[in-house]
């Protein structure tokens, strides 16, 4: 539901050079419920702007590139072709694609330095001394193995930069918390990504043997389950990485994203970046931009393409 109480009003403000053509700038947008969530005009009209700004276009995703390869062929079938970013972030910024004669490629350098201190037996042994715990039982007993216990190794795919868990719904900001207080006093700089999911979500994409993992943790009247995923980097380590190799300033960055897996890029808020938030954003993202009060974030009243439209109006001048 969308939260039209939280909605304050912003003073109008601008970015210092992205008003110069010549001036690089990057309108960084998430996929998902944002810029892929609106008519092709009002997609149209951000990328005109974007053009025009001599912004470098970047998508944010949590899937993978040929999901967002889908999006594109699913889009021509409607007559309308989804344009092609400079660059990709797929996977919560595991993975940086770059657009190279209208192809997407990716970059070696960003998956040789995302994977390269990832521990991935550490990392395990470290999540299952919380699981094993008293307080992740299932059945009054303290738990023996990761299947005993309501936070469970659950991967879905290998992967040599992250580590999927899944959690029952009462335990799992315990477990997050945990999770990332063993990690710090660990000394391992591991990004933690919680998100919730309705039983019926997930009945449409796992396979049987995830679905039994699924249904032992599902509590009563509560039919939701946690994934936990432990990352080796995140959006915003991406973004950081494209800026530097781009030689952009925050202040001539643009974000637009609705829901928790982008609340990691709201801290370059704090050092100039412009943050879009619509008004179909979950109430997670919209909390702690409240909590920020940066005006250098707009929380629009419109949802999805749509509100990055109207937060791209509020930023700059002549848009």
């Amino acid at each position: 539901m969308i939260d039209k109480v939280n909605l304050r009003p912003h003073n109008k403000i601008y970015f210092k050079g992205i008003r110069t053509p010549k001036s690089p700038c990057l309108f960084v947008l998430d996929l998902g419920g944002t810029f892929a969530e609106g008519s092709s005009k009002d997609i149209e009209s951000v990328c005109k702007i974007a053009k025009s700004k001599n912004a470098s276009l970047i998508y944010t995703t949590g899937k993978d590139i040929n999901n967002f390869q889908n999006l594109q062929k699913q889009c021509k079938l409607l007559g309308f072709e989804f344009p092609l970013p400079d660059f990709l972030i797929a996977k919560n910024g595991l993975f940086i694609y770059k657009k190279n004669n209208g192809v997407l490629v990716e970059d070696k350098k960003w998956k040789e330095k995302v994977s390269k201190n990832f521990d991935r037996k550490k990392i395990l042994e470290q999540a299952r001394e919380i699981a094993l715990s008293h307080d992740f039982s299932m059945n009054g007993k303290k738990p023996n193995n990761f299947s005993d216990s309501k936070l469970c190794e659950f991967d879905l795919e290998e992967n040599d930069s992250m580590i999927r868990l899944i959690c029952s719904d009462s335990s799992a900001i315990t477990a997050e918390k945990r999770l990332n207080e063993k990690f710090k006093r660990a000394g391992m700089n591991l990004r933690i990504i919680r998100q919730v999911f309705h039983k019926d979500e997930l009945e449409q994409v796992l396979t049987p043997e995830q679905l039994e993992v699924c249904s032992a943790r599902y509590e009563v009247d509560k039919p939701f389950c946690h994934i936990i995923d432990i990352l080796s980097a995140d959006r915003c380590d991406a973004v950081n990485y494209l800026k530097k190799i781009l030689d952009i300033p925050n202040s001539e960055i643009l974000i637009a994203g609705n829901d928790k897996k982008d609340i990691s890029l709201l801290p370059l808020t704090l050092f100039d970046a412009m943050f879009i938030c619509p008004a179909n954003s979950t109430r997670d993202l919209i909390n702690l931009c409240n909590i920020l009060m940066s005006q250098n974030i707009y929380k629009s009243d419109k949802i999805g393409a749509k509100g990055v439209l109207e937060g791209i109006k509020h930023f700059i001048a002549d848009a």
